[in-house]
């Protein structure tokens, strides 16, 4: 009948049951699949409540609340909403979002994009980031550990930040920095150089050629062979032949002394040469060679104390500017 649609009446046909309070108001449809509740009967543009099998939405122009039975959902729209879920609250706007879950917090720009996670131990920055992934490690990143304290990488390159000890390191060469209490240790290769508070160390470890400095010397040596060592107190310049204790020390006076394997020695000081046993079987040398006698010593063969013997037991034999010279050597 005309005009009873204008007053609240109630509809049933073969599809559905409607209640409804009149034309373009309150209305409650009921339909196989779900159940609305509508402000203005069928306009979606204004607030309405509906529930079907897969949950219930209440919806008021741009803004919706859902419910599932495995999320709640508040939404502004697609790209705009907040996620209740069993493993967390997910807070969306575009391609910004924060996850907070049991076992952390993560902040994202969008996919392969930079984030911020957060856990009990660690705090976590990356250049690269992607949901349900992870942050990419070949991208930069930063890590902060309770463990293992702060990394932070860019490719093949790293610093790591310990309580103990600061690494600098590239892991594609393995040439690597340690800042540690007692110094820096720094390695390259078959390269290492050590700088601790008593010296420095540079070692190559194929040959074992090392050069050591400290304060009061300075030791070169190469492998098990030779070594030079320079001192301060005593100031002297050392070489050694290898294990053997055949060396050359040269000291602040002026003095070189060379040491044999048997322990004797031979030294130098201007003109002045001293030493314990002289082997030769000629010397040389230029017109206005000197003997020195030691004083007490006899200045001819007949003169002296003593009375020579008369048979001669051997003779040296000195060559000055090409002519032959004897002195006679006796064995009493």
């Amino acid at each position: 009948m005309p005009g009873l649609t204008s007053s609240p009446y109630m509809a049933i046909q073969n599809t559905g049951i409607g209640m409804f309070g009149g034309s373009n108001t309150t209305s409650l449809v009921l339909v196989p699949t779900s159940i609305t509740l509508f402000y203005a009967n069928g306009d979606l543009t204004q607030p309405y409540l509906s529930i079907q099998s897969a949950g219930i939405s209440i919806v008021n122009g741009s803004y919706s609340l859902t419910v599932t039975a495995s999320l709640v959902k508040a939404a502004y729209s697609t790209t705009i909403y907040t996620s209740v879920t069993s493993t967390g609250v997910n807070i969306v706007s575009g391609s910004y979002s924060t996850l907070v879950t049991a076992t952390g917090v993560t902040l994202s720009a969008g996919s392969s994009a930079p984030a911020v996670t957060l856990s009990s131990t660690e705090l976590d920055l990356y250049l690269a980031y992607t949901y349900g992934v992870g942050g990419s490690t070949s991208a930069p990143f930063i890590r902060m550990n309770a463990s293992t304290g702060i990394q932070i990488q860019n490719g093949s390159y790293q610093v790591i930040v310990q309580s103990s000890q600061v690494q600098i390191a590239n892991n594609f060469t393995g040439a690597q920095c340690l800042l540690e209490s007692d110094g820096l240790r720094a390695s390259a290769g078959n390269y290492t150089l050590k700088a601790l508070a008593t010296g420095i160390t540079l070692t190559e470890s194929t040959s074992g050629n090392s050069l050591d400095l400290t304060d009061s010397s300075v030791v070169l040596q190469a492998g098990s062979g030779p070594s030079i060592t320079i001192t301060d107190t005593p100031s002297a310049l050392i070489f050694i032949q290898g294990s053997s204790t055949s060396k050359i020390t040269l000291d602040g006076s002026g003095t070189a002394t060379f040491t044999g394997t048997g322990g004797t020695t031979t030294s130098i000081n201007g003109n002045v040469v001293t030493c314990g046993t002289l082997n030769a079987v000629q010397i040389l040398g230029l017109e206005g060679i000197q003997f020195y006698l030691p004083a007490g010593m006899a200045s001819s063969a007949t003169g002296g104390s003593i009375t020579p013997p008369s048979q001669v037991a051997a003779y040296l034999q000195f060559t000055v500017n090409g002519g032959q010279y004897k002195v006679p050597v006796y064995n009493n």
